[in-house]
């Protein structure tokens, strides 16, 4: 075939098309001319790929040899090409081969792949406001993103009167209902192929649009209305997601406002409780004090009253001396165990100590001050040694639970404390245990140990016990108590190491 016949049937084929032969361009039509903007001078005999997009250039250049050589490649796919001014276009090419010559016929697409692109971004944008903001950023979110894709976007507001423009302005004059907004309110979903644009300026401009409403707990709360020229109808399932998405934003927002809402009630409430427990804890504090102060401070006053007629009579006031002391023992005592008892206890578990060393030496120290004849057993079959724990708190904590068994045992007994390790968990336990033969503590006030103020004992503070608490509950442990009346008393420390 003639350069000048394969030229003339070239002509005749209504899309833009280019016969290549060696790699170049070798006859050209005039809508391909007019596509790329090339004069026929600069396009025949330019090599193909100078016009390919650099992201496309190895695939369509390894098509096109393999289907030289006789090998099975797509007869149609798209791909990008650049016009002589730079300018990207999106084209779809049908290829069909004649010995060495291969003709392309391509379909501009480039409408249609910017639509597919803007529908993507529209899906996208509904993803992402779908994170947990406020409905102001949701909105602005919304506002911006279309924005980007060259579409205008209005929210609208059923009133009695008609519709309100929802701005962070002044409040937009009132528009009647449409058809297009009267469907989009019942149905959810509405195409305007005659949106105006600028509802309240002119000129107006008109545009295609969709209007999508969206709701809040399952009602509708708006209406929001997008308008772009590249909308199309066929675009009613991507717009009616992304209307949904909007609300499932709005919806989550709305539930997140309501949990901090219930929160911040529930926080007031707890406040307001919290309150009423210490100032009620206080009071029973404040008696229990009072009453524990009252007595010794009644015996003290009545030793005062007698003394000076004692000494007057010149009679031995060695025994009054002796009381007054013991009472003001008593007092100091008391007001101890209430500083260590109100003192934060919050452990330092920066060493490591050597317990039974540290239990011992407590143990040792309380059998040492009483007369009392105690057998003190220590077991260490685990073989448990150096412990991270708060030395000083901890010891305190033995001393309570030693004096605590030695009071129990006011005709003597065997205290024995038993150290063991326990594995089993995801971390290992330590625990220790203070056993008694004492008489026991009675069932019905087992309970209650470690109230404060709370004792049978006639000289007890009744904190020994809470302290011990308050400090094995500073190491992440806990405190057991078992008794049994005259089956003498276990006491159970145990805290992660």
């Amino acid at each position: 075939m003639s350069e000048s016949s394969s030229q003339h049937w070239l002509d005749l084929l209504p899309l833009p098309a280019v016969i290549i032969s060696n790699a170049r361009f070798l006859h050209v039509n005039e809508p391909f001319l007019v596509l790329l903007k090339l004069s026929r001078e600069e396009a025949v005999g330019m090599r193909f790929d100078e016009r390919v997009a650099p992201e496309d250039t190895e695939r369509v250049s390894s098509r096109h040899r393999a289907r030289l050589a006789g090998e099975a490649v797509p007869d149609s796919y798209q791909l990008n090409i650049l016009r002589s001014d730079g300018e990207r276009r999106t084209v779809e090419i049908f290829v069909s081969q004649a010995g060495e010559q291969t003709l392309f016929q391509l379909l501009d697409v480039t409408g249609r792949a910017t639509h597919q692109e803007h529908l993507s971004a529209l899906a996208r944008l509904g993803a992402a406001v779908q994170r947990g903001q406020s409905e102001a950023a949701i909105f602005a979110a919304v506002v911006a993103g279309l924005h980007s894709m060259d579409a205008a976007v209005l929210r609208v507001r059923p009133i009695e009167d008609g519709l309100q423009v929802i701005s962070d302005g002044p409040p937009a004059p009132i528009e009647p209902w449409g058809p297009g907004l009267k469907e989009a309110w019942l149905t959810g979903y509405a195409f305007l192929d005659d949106l105006r644009l600028t509802p309240f300026t002119e000129p107006c401009t008109w545009v295609r649009g969709a209007v999508v409403r969206l709701d809040v707990a399952g009602v509708g709360r708006e209406l929001m209305v997008i308008g772009a020229l590249w909308l199309k109808p066929e675009d009613a399932p991507t717009l009616a997601l992304f209307g949904a998405q909007i609300s499932a934003a709005l919806e989550a927002n709305r539930l997140i406002v309501d949990l901090r809402r219930s929160y911040d009630e529930l926080s007031r409430a707890q406040a307001q409780l919290v309150q009423r427990e210490r100032l009620a804890a206080l009071g029973e504090m404040a008696a229990a004090l009072a009453h524990e102060v009252r007595n010794p401070l009644g015996v003290i006053f009545n030793s005062l009253s007698s003394l000076p007629r004692e000494i007057l009579a010149g009679h031995d006031t060695t025994q009054l001396v002796s009381i007054l002391k013991e009472e003001a023992h008593r007092i100091n005592h008391l007001v101890g165990d209430l500083l260590d008892f109100a003192r934060p206890s919050l452990p330092l578990l920066s060493n490591e100590t050597a317990l039974q060393t540290l239990v011992v030496e407590a143990v040792g120290a309380v059998l040492g001050s009483t007369p009392v004849k105690i057998l003190f057993e220590v077991s260490n079959a685990s073989g448990v040694d150096l412990v991270t724990m708060d030395a000083r708190l901890m010891r305190q904590v033995f001393l309570n639970l030693a004096n605590n068994a030695v009071q129990a045992m006011p005709q003597g007994g065997t205290l024995g404390v038993v150290l063991t390790l326990d594995s089993a968990g995801t971390e290992p336990w330590v625990q220790v245990t203070f056993s008694d033969t004492g008489d026991g503590i009675p069932a019905e006030v087992l309970p209650r140990v470690f109230e404060p103020f709370f004792t049978t004992r006639a000289r007890g503070t009744g904190l020994g016990l809470a302290l011990v608490k308050r400090i094995v509950e500073g190491h992440r442990g806990r405190v057991d108590v078992r008794s049994g009346q005259g089956k003498g008393t276990r006491v159970v420390v145990a805290w992660p190491i």
